[in-house]
């Protein structure tokens, strides 16, 4: 018998060292950690100094470790059965000691819904997680254990008086922030301030084809260069700076250190440092009393009280939303214009749309678009930790656990979506935005803000994009994930040109394109 132990050893320890090290994502997290790194570097240490006791060791040590190999064996068996936990009320579902499939399969959490059903379990970032899938579903959740549901906060809020709005956790504080800072994004896509949002969007793609021409049909990564259009579009809007000069240059350069987005410990006090100059130089772009900016929706907040200048908590919000909402619309303007590069027939539509008279900001094709593109991608998830063991749909969400939302697989619903995966704005042309199945700007009263601004630059950069320029795709690949969100292929490049009967009408005319912009800013804005 002392013969068969150190092979039972050999082999119980291998089974949950192969289905843990030969997942799919493993690769993935290798790359991207090296924590992950240095556990499977360990793990596979300890397997191999197992074994070699086992062979060699004197037959007590085999014994002891065939035992622990075996309960090593069957806790893991047991863990990562989809029934484990089922007689103490948790949701169906695998979990497992790793866990990012949700980073390398963008169809992850739909295939374990049809499953398991709308309520499953599994793990993501090492975490075990409740996933909820179906707008129903998570409107009920919300409705039922929105308090007892917490946010995890990103490190820029704590450089914030009360915190960023979505992280505010005093509903005092939510109740009077959240009115007044919707306003100054709801004031920024007004129709007063389309002319201000054309000649943004205007300047930004001719700088972006101005790039794509100097070299030379290698193509240009939107990726790379979009979110950096919208951060100057969003400031402009917003703020009222104005683009090409030294001091949206600043702003820019304060956005770098202050980076919300990738925000580490060690970069906290420079952040710090930069938001307070960020929130000083706002002031004084939007103080109507001396303001050196342009008319802008956070001045025209400011116009109606003055007072809110003095509020570090209303200008730091404002200041961390340009640049949180101004990355959003990038990855969204990133998706449609990957969409429309591998759909052309959409964007042949949208230009015979423009050039019949279409409303360039408002309604039409361009809206459906992005309608669609959110459906599909861009609306991905909310993120919660259960601050108590929850009751929900008949399952137990235990304390600590996290909670994910799922946006996207909730909009591939067939009952709400013929044939959801595939690309078709059409079917929002009864229904603009269904209140039913159909979330892209979140649930409940901590919904995004910004779903006026948002249609009114996605709709007015596909528009200043198909009317005045042509592109073709010069590389691709796979999709991405960024570790936040997916988006298209790194290798996702475009030759971007202007049309061929616009330099026509220019060189015609005598006329430079910010001629021709300035005139088509004032046709617009008469229409």
């Amino acid at each position: 018998m002392t013969y068969a132990l150190p092979f039972i050893t050999l082999v119980a320890l291998a089974w949950p060292l192969v289905r843990t090290l030969g997942r799919g994502d493993l690769a993935h997290m290798l790359v991207r950690s090296r924590r992950i790194r240095v556990l499977v570097t360990g793990a596979l240490a300890i397997y191999l100094a197992a074994c070699l006791v086992a062979f060699l060791g004197p037959p007590a040590v085999q014994w002891v470790l065939a035992a622990a190999a075996l309960i090593c064996l069957a806790v893991f068996v047991v863990y990562t059965h989809p029934s484990y936990g089922r007689r103490r009320g948790l949701p169906p579902g695998s979990l497992t000691l790793l866990g990012q499939m949700d980073q390398v399969d963008d169809r992850f959490l739909l295939k374990k819904s049809e499953r398991h059903g709308p309520v499953f379990k599994t793990t993501l970032a090492w975490v075990p997680t409740v996933c909820v899938v179906g707008i129903d579903q998570i409107v009920k959740l919300v409705a039922q254990h929105d308090r007892r549901l917490s946010r995890g906060e990103m490190l820029y809020s704590t450089l914030i008086p009360h915190r960023f709005l979505r992280y505010m956790e005093c509903n005092s504080w939510r109740d009077r922030y959240r009115p007044l800072l919707a306003q100054a994004l709801v004031l920024s896509g007004d129709d007063r301030f389309r002319t201000i949002v054309s000649s943004a969007v205007y300047l930004e793609l001719e700088h972006i084809e101005a790039l794509s021409s100097a070299r030379n049909s290698s193509g240009i990564r939107p990726h790379q260069l979009v979110p950096a259009a919208m951060l100057r579009i969003f400031i402009t809007v917003i703020f009222g700076a104005k683009q090409n000069t030294p001091e949206m240059a600043r702003l820019e350069a304060l956005y770098g250190i202050l980076n919300c987005r990738k925000l580490a410990n060690g970069d906290l006090p420079a952040a710090g440092q930069a938001l307070s100059e960020l929130n000083d130089r706002v002031r004084a772009l939007v103080d109507p009393r001396e303001g050196s900016g342009d008319s802008c929706g956070f001045r025209t907040l400011v116009e109606k009280d003055p007072a809110l200048l003095a509020d570090d908590t209303v200008v730091g919000n404002m200041v961390a939303m340009v640049q949180v909402g101004s990355y959003d619309h990038a990855s969204l303007l990133v998706w449609i214009w990957k969409y429309l590069s591998d759909f052309p027939e959409w964007r042949d539509r949208l230009r015979r749309e423009v050039e019949s008279g279409g409303n360039p900001v408002k309604g039409g094709l361009a809206d459906r678009i992005i309608s669609e593109t959110l459906r599909l991608e861009q609306s991905e998830y909310l993120k919660r930790t259960a601050l108590e063991t929850l009751e929900f749909d008949g399952f137990r969400i235990p304390k600590g656990w996290s909670v994910q939302m799922c946006l996207r697989e909730s909009h591939q619903d067939p009952t709400h979506f013929s044939a959801p995966q595939r690309f078709n704005p059409d079917r929002f042309i009864d229904d603009p935005i269904p209140s039913q199945g159909y979330a892209p700007f979140g649930i409940g009263p901590g919904r995004c803000p910004a779903q006026q601004l948002t249609y009114r630059l996605a709709a007015c950069f596909l528009h200043e994009l198909v009317s005045r320029y042509s592109w073709r795709v010069v590389a691709d690949g796979p999709r991405h994930h960024d570790g936040i969100h997916w988006t298209p292929s790194l290798d996702f490049r475009i030759d971007l040109t202007l049309q061929l009967r616009f330099l026509l009408v220019s060189e015609s005319m005598g006329l430079h394109d910010s001629e021709v912009m300035d005139d088509r800013c004032i046709d617009r804005g008469d229409a």
